[in-house]
C-alpha cells in the first residue's frame, strides 16, 4: 500500500536518517522507486574483512568515516559518496544496477570502492561486516531486493 501511495504521488527517491546501517548508507531499489537511509551511528560496529580491529578507525562514528548524499531531480543521477570506517574512499551511483541487492551468500551491494571493487555488507543487528570484493566474485540474488 506505502509503495503504490509512493508512486501515486510521483515520489521517485526517499531519503532518511535514524536507520543505522553500518559505516554507508543503506540504498534500496524498487522499480520506479529509491530509499536511501543514511545514518553512521553504528560505524564502528562495522568489522572489515583482512584488517584487524586494532587497524580500524576510532569508536563512534570514527575519525574518518564521512558520507554525503548528492540529490538529483532525476534520482538515477543522484550519487552517495565518502569514506569508510576502513579508510576507503567510495561511490554509490543510484544507476548501479548491482547496488542494494542481496548476494547469493547474504551481503548486500553498498557501492563501489575507489581501487573499484565492490563494497559489500553484512550484519546481526548492530554488528556488521564489510568487505571489497571484485565485480566477477559478487554472484547476486536474482530479481530486486
Amino acid at each position: 500500500a506505502t509503495l503504490d501511495w509512493l508512486h501515486e504521488g510521483g515520489v521517485s527517491l526517499v531519503v532518511s536518517g535514524h536507520l543505522p546501517h553500518g559505516d554507508s548508507p543503506l540504498i534500496l531499489h524498487h522499480p520506479g522507486l529509491f530509499a536511501v537511509t543514511a545514518d553512521n551511528s553504528y560505524a564502528a560496529n562495522t568489522v572489515w574483512d583482512g584488517i584487524s580491529q586494532e587497524d580500524t578507525m576510532s569508536p563512534g562514528r570514527g575519525d574518518s568515516t564521512v558520507y554525503e548524499v548528492l540529490i538529483s531531480q532525476n534520482p538515477e543521477e543522484s550519487v552517495v559518496r565518502g569514506v569508510l570506517s576502513s579508510g576507503q574512499p567510495y561511490e554509490a551511483l543510484l544507476s548501479d544496477e548491482m547496488l542494494g541487492r542481496v548476494t547469493d551468500d547474504g551481503w548486500r551491494v553498498k557501492g563501489r570502492a575507489s581501487n573499484g571493487k565492490v563494497v559489500l555488507c553484512r550484519n546481526t543487528g548492530f554488528k556488521f561486516e564489510g568487505k571489497l570484493a571484485e565485480t566477477s566474485e559478487v554472484k547476486l540474488q536474482p530479481g530486486r531486493p
